[in-house]
């Protein structure tokens, strides 16, 4: 079966069509012996009814004060609560599409946020005080970077003369270092990327920590891994599908949650619709990798009325008494149905698949003395409507709406529920059918403006002005490039047949410059100790900030090597210091040799006797590759150490900056990885700003520029 079951075109065989989804699932539950113990564990309901799910990456900017240095958990409810009524649980993501520009694996950019795993537990504990789950997210094929030490028992961390460590000796397992993770910050469950599930280890290690954490894999487990796994989450199944069909996950363990999502598009109402008809849940995700695709308003308005229903009627939603695709009285217009045995209780989903609002019969039921009826979503009391033998509850929907009816005991109309009616018809009365997709304005961070000097400085070089169209090469990412510039923007449109994520992007766009000159060679340790020396510049945010180096001095033998474990931040400040800024994209370029389309600083093909291929572990000197010079006389802008330039973004969500040159550290193993290892002169990374601790790398380093007369 596949992971979204589809239904047949022709609503006469429907019921035949739901016969043989029953008869599957229990020959299959036969076959597999399958035990669904685990679900009535106490420590896991909360799984099943945890239906709204945001998919936070940590560098939001609703969500972490940069200014400050800390999270601000406070605001960032604050707007889940404006725009969807709140979320039940977040997904603190962290890693992609950042890990790999230097030897840290995925625990370590967790322990470099700040507070270290204290700070994120101090995060995680205000989420729970406001009733939400959070999640920390694993990565398998995190195997390229270095590993977690086994501890005074096994192996042993050592620091290299470089700044870098290894683990010498035994390591410690992923499961292990992931059960220490979530034992540290106190997470209720595991994202499993790339992942169809956790194998028993992963589940023991787990359990051995705290009972109830839940793994949640991203793609469709296997029937068999139900047992085990109490959530999911499926991408783009419901895409361009008329008539919802049937998660076969939910349809096989009705307590299983799956959330649905679809990460490239920001109308999630297909999504929504699918999700609604299985009384499942949805994966809120705005930030993608760092590039914002912000839902429309009209997908925020119906998890507003919708939240609120799933999660008071969550004991229905997980009933074993579950009908896909009831009858209605109106084309286009799908129901499904749920009871509880122990009260006759009957809740219907439905949902308008017309762009056109829609008001007339819906599903068909049997009216029962002593009962009423409601729309839930307008929160009034409704009547059913008789047409020749059949009785249909009426519907008013918006065009792509959605609603629940409820047939409820009278007994039951409580004053608390009329609450509940007054709550959701204002919550209606402020819905807004809007389907604009976001704006992504490009914020280009304005370059400083230094007055033109007459003379070349000492150590600087000449490049002149020039105009251009500038051919960059890149990698496609989800998260694109620039950020709402040239043809690639967001949202990629992803090919499932033929994936283009991960293959090489060019772009070519106007750039022009006027006169300047350039550091010879990239600002070393030695040069930056002096500006320490003589500015007395502290950052704001010290965390990482020098790492390498031993209590704030030079290593021997680094003196002559390029500063690295500083952030734009720092590098900024060494330039205003030396009267000076870093240089765009363009100038980087141009002195590079781009002007004079030399693929590489020296010429067409890479030479690794012309600059640091990464074979020596670390850096090396900025003047060890005098064959490796470029036409304006720069040393070292290939390899070694990727360079910072002036040409920052911000899209109000997250910052980018443009890195070039690549560096020494290439992490081998996965495509998920940041590319690495020495670059050609027209190679552009968009690097993805977090704050000061987790942007400082021992791959990241600068040189600086000045307008010439």
């Amino acid at each position: 079966m596949h992971a979204l079951i589809p239904a047949p075109e022709n609503p006469a065989v429907w019921p035949a069509w739901r016969d043989s989804l029953q008869h599957w699932r229990q020959s299959v539950r036969e076959l597999i012996h399958y035990d669904s113990s685990a679900y009535d564990r106490p420590e896991f309901a909360w799984a099943r009814r945890n239906y709204l799910c945001y998919f936070l990456m940590m560098t939001e900017q609703a969500w972490f004060d940069h200014a400050k240095g800390r999270f601000d958990v406070a605001r960032f409810l604050g707007d889940m609560q404006t725009r969807y009524g709140g979320v039940d649980s977040v997904l603190l993501w962290n890693a992609y599409p950042c890990i790999g520009i230097d030897p840290r694996n995925q625990y370590d950019l967790y322990r470099d946020w700040p507070g270290g795993l204290g700070g994120v537990r101090a995060m995680v504990d205000a989420l729970h005080a406001a009733g939400v789950r959070t999640f920390v997210s694993y990565q398998p094929w995190d195997t390229g970077t270095q590993r977690e030490p086994a501890g005074p028992e096994g192996g042993k961390l050592e620091r290299y003369a470089n700044g870098e460590t290894r683990v010498r000796g035994r390591s410690k397992s992923d499961f292990e270092a992931l059960a220490d993770l979530v034992a540290a910050t106190g997470v209720d469950g595991v994202f499993l990327d790339t992942m169809t599930g956790g194998d028993a280890e992963m589940r023991r290690r787990l359990d051995a920590v705290r009972p109830g954490i839940t793994l949640n894999p991203e793609c469709v487990p296997a029937v068999e891994s139900l047992a085990s796994h109490h959530m999911s989450w499926g991408q783009a199944m419901a895409h361009q599908v008329e008539i919802p069909g049937v998660l076969r996950s939910r349809w096989f363990e009705r307590r299983h949650l799956q959330y649905e999502t679809n990460r490239f598009s920001y109308d999630l109402t297909d999504e929504l619709h699918t999700a609604w008809m299985n009384g499942s849940g949805m994966l809120i995700w705005e930030n993608m990798f760092c590039t914002w695709t912000g839902h429309n308003a009209r997908f925020a308005s119906l998890l507003r009325s919708l939240a609120p229903i799933l999660r008071r009627f969550s004991e229905v939603f997980s009933s074993e008494d579950w009908t896909p695709l009831v009858p209605t009285g109106t084309a286009r217009i799908y129901a499904s149905q749920w009871r509880l045995a122990q009260n006759e209780l009957r809740l219907w989903t439905v949902v308008n698949r017309d762009e056109a609002a829609r008001a007339g019969d819906g599903p068909a039921c049997v009216k029962a003395d002593g009962f009423r009826y409601f729309d839930l979503v307008l929160g009034r009391e409704i009547q059913p409507v008789t047409r020749g033998e059949t009785q249909f509850l009426p519907v008013q929907l918006r065009g792509r709406g959605a609603t629940a009816l409820l047939a409820l005991p009278t007994a039951a109309v409580t004053e608390e529920f009329k609450v509940f009616l007054t709550q959701q018809a204002a919550t209606d009365a402020r819905a807004d059918w809007d389907t604009t997709g976001p704006t992504i304005p490009e914020r280009l961070t304005p370059v400083p403006v230094l007055d033109p000097t007459g003379d070349i400085p000492p150590g600087m070089v000449e490049v002149r002005a020039g105009e251009t169209t500038l051919r960059v090469r890149h990698r496609r990412r989800e998260s694109g490039f620039y950020t709402g510039a040239n043809t690639e923007r967001l949202p990629y449109q992803w090919d499932w047949d033929g994936c283009i994520v991960h293959t090489q992007g060019v772009l070519e766009r106007p750039a022009q410059w006027e006169r300047f000159a350039i550091d010879r060679f990239p600002v070393t340790n030695a040069d930056y100790a002096r500006f320490l020396a003589v500015s007395g510049y502290r950052p704001k945010q010290s965390h990482g900030f020098l790492r390498h180096w031993l209590d704030g001095v030079v290593p021997g033998g680094l003196e002559n090597h390029p500063v690295v474990q500083v952030d734009l931040n720092d590098a900024r400040a060494y330039a205003a210091w030396a009267g000076k800024r870093l240089p765009t994209e363009e100038e980087w370029w141009a002195a590079a040799g781009g002007m004079q389309g030399r693929h590489y600083p020296w010429g067409d093909t890479m030479a690794e006797n012309r600059c640091n291929s990464g074979r020596c572990g670390g850096t090396t000197p900025v003047d060890a590759f005098p064959l490796g010079v470029s036409p304006a006389g720069c040393w070292d802008m290939c390899g070694n150490v990727w360079e910072l330039t002036e040409s920052e973004r911000n899209d109000g969500h997250t910052r980018q900056v443009i890195l070039k040159g690549g560096s020494w550290f290439d992490a081998p193993g996965s495509m998920w990885y940041m590319e690495g290892g020495p670059r050609p002169n027209d190679w552009s990374t968009k690097f993805c700003l977090a704050w000061a601790g987790l942007d400082r790398a021992s791959t990241i380093g600068f040189r600086c520029v000045v307008p010439l007369e």
